[in-house]
């Protein structure tokens, strides 16, 4: 009896291939074809630059990794309206950060729309240190770019 669940849970349990684990909802979040992406970068409040950040180091920090994936344009047009959206927030001690990606998205009646397809985001409490926020969006950008190049693989090839 045993050597019949053991052949049975080789049959039952085969092991998935990268293909497999993209469904319809990844791709529908993610999946552009590997084309290039602008970034957009929220203006900074008063409280931001108050703790040492900058929209600059932001925009540094994103657009290098998108450089770096080779999915990043200045040119909008080359981009079919595809863009990284950033976007922190500082009050006092509490911060919040997200990243959104937007695509254009037409919908059954032909209108067509930049339209936030993927998103995440971070909040908590930081001590006047900008590091902890950079190294957030570290991580948000880290998490982005694994799920979208996994995504457009056989695209970006």
């Amino acid at each position: 009896m045993r050597r019949a669940l053991a052949v049975l849970s080789f049959v039952v349990l085969p092991v998935p291939t990268a293909m497999a684990q993209i469904d319809a909802y990844d791709s529908f979040q993610l999946y552009n074809s590997c084309r290039p992406m602008n970034l957009i970068i929220e203006e900074f409040t008063r409280d931001e630059r108050k703790i040492g950040l900058s929209k600059n180091g932001f925009r540094v920090a994103a657009e290098s990794r998108l450089r770096a994936a080779r999915i990043y344009s200045e040119d909008r047009d080359d981009t079919g309206g595809a863009f990284l959206y950033v976007r922190t927030l500082v009050i006092d001690r509490s911060f919040m950060i997200e990243v959104k990606y937007k695509k254009r998205v037409t919908d059954e009646f032909e209108t067509s729309a930049p339209t936030t397809t993927w998103e995440r985001g971070f909040s908590g409490m930081q001590d006047r240190d900008p590091s902890y926020i950079m190294s957030s969006l570290s991580e948000l950008l880290d998490e982005f770019l694994a799920s979208y190049l996994r995504v457009n693989e056989a695209a970006c090839d």
